[in-house]
Protein backbone atom coordinates (compact mmCIF):
# COMPACT_ATOMS: atom_id res chain seq x y z
CA UNK A 1 0.00 0.00 0.00
CA UNK A 2 1.21 3.55 -0.95
CA UNK A 3 1.88 6.33 1.37
CA UNK A 4 -0.89 8.90 1.56
CA UNK A 5 -0.09 11.98 -0.18
CA UNK A 6 2.14 14.60 2.12
CA UNK A 7 1.34 18.17 2.03
CA UNK A 8 4.54 19.13 0.24
CA UNK A 9 2.53 16.32 -2.39
CA UNK A 10 -0.18 18.48 -2.32
CA UNK A 11 1.12 21.97 -2.54
CA UNK A 12 3.33 20.68 -5.64
CA UNK A 13 0.74 18.54 -7.48
CA UNK A 14 -1.10 22.56 -6.95
CA UNK A 15 1.40 23.68 -8.34
CA UNK A 16 1.54 21.93 -11.29
CA UNK A 17 -1.84 21.54 -12.43
CA UNK A 18 -3.99 24.85 -10.81
CA UNK A 19 -0.74 27.18 -11.56
CA UNK A 20 1.58 26.41 -14.08
CA UNK A 21 -0.85 24.75 -16.54
CA UNK A 22 -3.40 27.53 -16.41
CA UNK A 23 -0.52 30.14 -16.72
CA UNK A 24 0.61 28.41 -19.69
CA UNK A 25 -2.99 27.35 -21.04
CA UNK A 26 -3.69 31.73 -21.26
CA UNK A 27 -0.44 32.38 -23.13
CA UNK A 28 -1.16 30.19 -25.24
CA UNK A 29 -4.96 30.99 -25.55
CA UNK A 30 -3.56 34.55 -25.60
CA UNK A 31 -1.34 33.90 -28.67
CA UNK A 32 -3.90 31.41 -30.59
CA UNK A 33 -7.49 32.06 -29.62
CA UNK A 34 -9.03 28.52 -29.73
CA UNK A 35 -12.00 26.75 -31.53
CA UNK A 36 -13.95 28.31 -34.51
CA UNK A 37 -15.42 31.38 -33.47
CA UNK A 38 -13.47 32.80 -30.42
CA UNK A 39 -15.31 36.21 -28.48
CA UNK A 40 -14.25 38.97 -30.31
CA UNK A 41 -12.94 40.32 -26.74
CA UNK A 42 -10.17 36.67 -27.04
CA UNK A 43 -9.61 37.93 -30.75
CA UNK A 44 -9.21 41.93 -28.98
CA UNK A 45 -6.77 40.42 -26.11
CA UNK A 46 -4.80 38.64 -28.27
CA UNK A 47 -4.22 40.87 -30.38
CA UNK A 48 -3.45 43.19 -28.37
CA UNK A 49 -0.95 40.84 -26.15
CA UNK A 50 0.56 40.35 -29.99
CA UNK A 51 1.04 43.44 -30.67
CA UNK A 52 3.36 44.42 -27.33
CA UNK A 53 7.04 44.37 -27.52
CA UNK A 54 8.61 41.12 -26.03
CA UNK A 55 9.60 42.85 -22.33
CA UNK A 56 6.26 44.42 -22.65
CA UNK A 57 4.49 40.38 -23.15
CA UNK A 58 7.05 39.64 -20.58
CA UNK A 59 5.86 41.91 -18.22
CA UNK A 60 2.00 40.71 -18.88
CA UNK A 61 3.14 36.92 -18.33
CA UNK A 62 4.56 37.79 -14.79
CA UNK A 63 1.71 39.83 -13.88
CA UNK A 64 -0.26 36.53 -14.53
CA UNK A 65 1.82 34.54 -13.05
CA UNK A 66 1.54 36.96 -9.87
CA UNK A 67 -1.81 37.37 -9.19
CA UNK A 68 -2.08 33.22 -10.02
CA UNK A 69 0.60 32.73 -7.06
CA UNK A 70 -1.64 35.47 -5.19
CA UNK A 71 -5.04 33.62 -5.38
CA UNK A 72 -3.51 30.22 -5.03
CA UNK A 73 -1.63 31.11 -1.55
CA UNK A 74 -4.63 33.27 -0.30
CA UNK A 75 -6.44 29.90 -0.63
CA UNK A 76 -3.96 27.67 0.97
CA UNK A 77 -4.07 30.13 4.00
CA UNK A 78 -7.38 30.39 4.07
CA UNK A 79 -7.29 26.02 4.71
CA UNK A 80 -4.60 26.71 6.88
CA UNK A 81 -6.73 29.22 9.08
CA UNK A 82 -4.76 31.86 8.88
CA UNK A 83 -7.54 33.65 6.77
CA UNK A 84 -10.78 33.36 7.42
CA UNK A 85 -13.96 33.14 5.47
CA UNK A 86 -16.31 33.33 7.92
CA UNK A 87 -17.07 36.78 9.47
CA UNK A 88 -18.72 35.46 12.46
CA UNK A 89 -17.52 35.72 15.78
CA UNK A 90 -17.19 31.65 16.08
CA UNK A 91 -15.39 31.00 13.07
CA UNK A 92 -15.56 27.30 12.10
CA UNK A 93 -12.35 25.11 10.51
CA UNK A 94 -11.53 23.62 7.27
CA UNK A 95 -10.12 20.47 6.79
CA UNK A 96 -8.45 18.81 4.17
CA UNK A 97 -8.15 15.48 3.86
CA UNK A 98 -6.48 13.34 1.15
CA UNK A 99 -8.15 9.24 1.08
CA UNK A 100 -6.24 6.74 -0.58
CA UNK A 101 -6.75 2.84 -0.25
CA UNK A 102 -8.36 2.94 3.00
CA UNK A 103 -5.23 5.78 3.89
CA UNK A 104 -6.26 9.10 5.20
CA UNK A 105 -4.18 11.90 5.82
CA UNK A 106 -5.33 15.35 6.90
CA UNK A 107 -4.05 17.76 4.77
CA UNK A 108 -4.55 21.11 7.30
CA UNK A 109 -3.13 19.26 10.10
CA UNK A 110 -1.30 21.70 11.84
CA UNK A 111 1.50 18.93 12.83
CA UNK A 112 3.53 19.83 9.65
CA UNK A 113 4.56 23.00 7.88
CA UNK A 114 1.46 25.41 6.35
CA UNK A 115 -0.02 24.78 2.97
CA UNK A 116 1.13 28.49 1.79
CA UNK A 117 4.57 27.93 3.48
CA UNK A 118 5.43 25.23 1.21
CA UNK A 119 4.11 27.07 -1.44
CA UNK A 120 6.11 30.21 -0.60
CA UNK A 121 9.09 27.88 -2.22
CA UNK A 122 7.42 27.56 -5.16
CA UNK A 123 8.42 31.15 -5.31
Amino acid sequence: MDEPMTKREFVDALVEVAFDQVISGEISTLLDPPGRSPSTDLVARSEWFSGLPEDDRSLVVDSMRSAAYGVLHRVLCVLDGVAAVDSRPNKGALTLTYERDGSSVDLTSRAEADLHALLAEHR
